[in-house]
């Protein structure tokens, strides 16, 4: 019986450090999950214009999220950058696409974080 008990109190404290190393995890990866939504939905919508895609210059984007009760607000950066890579009338028209979005996590203002989306897009008549 003794044994028993050891056996699930170390079993059971074990996986209450996986809870809260899995928690603090969740918590920092939910900034980048939100930015990779955001990069896909601003890349879907230049996919959608196809060819006719154009730059977009530095936008803020803020989302609010409670952490313990505390509000926590991210601001993110997105910009798209298109380039013509055609080199002549002959030449198959593509233009490269590039979405950046950039964060700087709550509690740190060291360091900014960025993702980046990349695709291309033809010409079609």
């Amino acid at each position: 019986m003794i044994i028993a008990i050891t056996v699930f109190s170390t079993i059971a404290v074990a996986l209450m450090g996986i809870w809260s190393h899995n928690a603090r995890v969740l918590r920092h990866d939910q900034d980048r999950v939100m930015a990779a939504v955001i990069a896909e939905n601003i890349m879907e919508s230049q996919i959608s214009l196809g060819f006719k895609a154009e730059n977009i210059y530095p936008t803020d984007f803020s989302v609010t999220h409670y952490d313990n009760d505390q509000p926590m607000t991210v601001t993110y950066r997105y910009e798209v950058k298109v380039e013509d890579t055609s080199t002549g009338p002959e030449d198959v028209s593509l233009k490269h696409c590039v979405v950046i979005v950039r964060w700087s996590p709550p509690g740190t203002d060291l360091h900014e974080e960025q993702l980046l989306l990349e695709s291309m897009l033809s010409w079609q008549s």
